[in-house]
């Protein structure tokens, strides 16, 4: 979010510490952090977990979408493989007996799942231009760089970017 922007957080916060989503959440609601950053599922999952915790929390920005948890498969496996793969994810909990449905969706409850979805590489171009722009910051932010040196090194992620956004709409 902040590298898409140009935005050097370094610049904006007087502390900034790396920790996951679970440490976020909670550093917050103790009172051990003013602001973190954090995802959906994890929120959700709080949410169940420790509710005081989520009470003691307000959500101030939410990005679009990013896509989480995808399945992948090697490019030559055969595609009968594939197919039966895909068939056995897609219809896991919305096809078969009621009891197999009911005996899937029981499966799928605690981690929160409703099922799957068919997917695309697509899925992941979020993320690899979240890479990206994080990459043409730290390129922007370092200060042993030459401008020309800066320049050489942003335009090829420039012409990655443009690449990507150009694959999204």
């Amino acid at each position: 979010m902040w590298a898409k922007h140009d935005i050097d957080i370094r610049k904006f916060f007087t502390r900034v510490v790396d920790s996951n989503h679970e440490a976020n959440l909670l550093a917050v609601a103790n009172h051990q952090v003013d602001v973190a950053t954090n995802n959906t599922e994890n929120v959700d999952r709080l949410r169940l977990t420790t509710p005081a915790a989520v009470d003691k929390i307000k959500i101030i920005w939410q990005s679009t979408l990013i896509p989480s948890d995808p399945i992948v498969w090697r490019k030559d496996l055969a595609p009968a493989v594939k197919d039966k793969i895909k068939g056995f994810l897609v219809d896991y909990g919305t096809k078969g007996t009621p009891d197999e449905i009911a005996h899937a969706k029981a499966i799928l409850a605690p981690m929160q799942y409703s099922g799957f979805v068919a997917s695309t590489d697509a899925q992941l171009l979020p993320i690899r231009q979240t890479k990206l722009f994080s990459a043409k910051m730290k390129i922007q932010n370092d200060d042993k760089l030459s401008p020309e040196e800066k320049k050489a090194q942003i335009e090829p992620i420039e012409q990655q970017l443009a690449a990507l956004a150009k694959q999204a709409s």
